[in-house]
Order: C-alpha cells, then structure tokens, then sequence
C-alpha cells in the first residue's frame, strides 16, 4: 500500500479526466479497490519510502523531459493539456509524441507556454493537497514548479 497509494491518485486524477466511459469505469474499480488497502503512516515532513529515493525535482522549466516527468515535476501532462497549451500560447499544434510536441511549443512562445505551466502547476498543487495520500511531497513538487514558473522571477 505504501507504493501504490504514493502515486496512483495522481494517475487515476488523470485518467478520470480524460472522461473515457470505460477507463472511468476502471479508475472507479481502482479506487474502490484501495479503499481495502490499510493506509501507511504517512505525514507531511516524512515522504513514504518509495519517495525518499526519488529523483530530485525539477531545476530548469525548459527540460521537456523533466517536465513531462511527474516524479521530477509534480505535474502530469497529457496530449489534451499540450493542445490546451497551445490555444493558451494562441499556436497551432501538431500533435506527434508529447515530448517533441512540448518542445516545439516552448521554441515558439516560450513565455505564452511558461505561463500556461505555471497554471498547470498550480492546479496539480491544489489537486495534489486534496488527496489524503499525497504526504507533502507531491504538492512540494507542483509547487516548487509553479513558483519557479511565477511571474516576476527573474529567467
């Protein structure tokens, strides 16, 4: 349980975003099946184990690999996210793999799509401090981003 309830919220957040009837359905079996799980002892200074060793978090918001990393950034990005990145950054988008596609949308507004991250972040932040497993260190990590992200830092 320590393992799994560590980052599966994030994910089942995910997917019962994507609103597909029949993977819905299954986040819903997912969760229902947790709930039979025993909770670890987890409190906001003390990351479970699996966390402790995790990589460190994101340094440089350009690092497309990084970002598209939800251990390292504390967001999920999906291909839905990238074509809303893109109205925000008023661009087009070809959607191809999610790491050339980032890539393409930061070399053409960089600051339009930092933006747009910033956002992102902050509703991974909020949406992270919701769950009752996320023990701090999901919501560090959105917001450590997000911070790095604000406006009036200096870049």
């Amino acid at each position: 349980s320590e393992h799994l309830l560590s980052w599966i919220g994030l994910y089942l957040d995910v997917i019962e975003g994507l609103a597909i009837g029949p993977w819905d359905r299954w986040a819903d079996l997912v969760r229902s099946a947790l709930d039979h799980l025993s909770p670890p002892a987890i409190t906001d200074t003390v990351p479970s184990r699996h966390l402790l060793e995790a990589p460190p978090p994101l340094e440089d918001w350009k690092d497309v690999d990084g970002l598209l990393s939800p251990i390292r950034s504390g967001i999920v990005i999906t291909r839905a996210d990238l074509v809303r990145c893109a109205r925000h950054s008023r661009l087009g988008v070809r959607l191809t793999g999610r790491a050339p596609t980032l890539r393409a949308l930061i070399d053409q507004s960089p600051d339009g799509v930092r933006d747009w991250l910033a956002e992102h972040a902050a509703g991974w932040e909020q949406r992270h401090a919701l769950r009752s497993e996320a023990d701090g260190f999901w919501v560090e990590r959105a917001g450590r981003l997000r911070r790095h992200l604000s406006p009036g830092r200096i870049r």
